[in-house]
């Protein structure tokens, strides 16, 4: 979680900051760039795992709040980063 929150994993984004061979796209839905936050809250597989963890243990509600999640990665910055993209549609 660490790691995480401090955008400290080895994704795409960050092997490529490193000149390091990286995926073009996020390895399971083959759509976005490969980030942590895509990896854990925004990618169409994650969040169906997220929506089905959620109900299995009767917090679906919180399923529906998952677009709030971005902001817990990355520090002020990337929560800036979230809130205009939010903003753009």
């Amino acid at each position: 979680m660490w790691l995480a929150t401090h955008n400290r994993c080895w994704t795409a984004d960050q092997l490529a900051r490193k000149g390091l061979p990286h995926p073009e796209c996020c390895p399971l839905c083959d759509q976005m760039d490969e980030t942590i936050d895509h990896l854990l809250v925004s990618c169409v597989f994650t969040r169906q795992f997220w929506f089905r963890l959620l109900r299995s243990v009767g917090l679906q509600i919180l399923a529906h709040n998952l677009m709030k999640l971005p902001l817990m990665f990355g520090g002020k910055r990337r929560a800036r980063e979230f809130q205009v993209r939010s903003e753009m549609g």
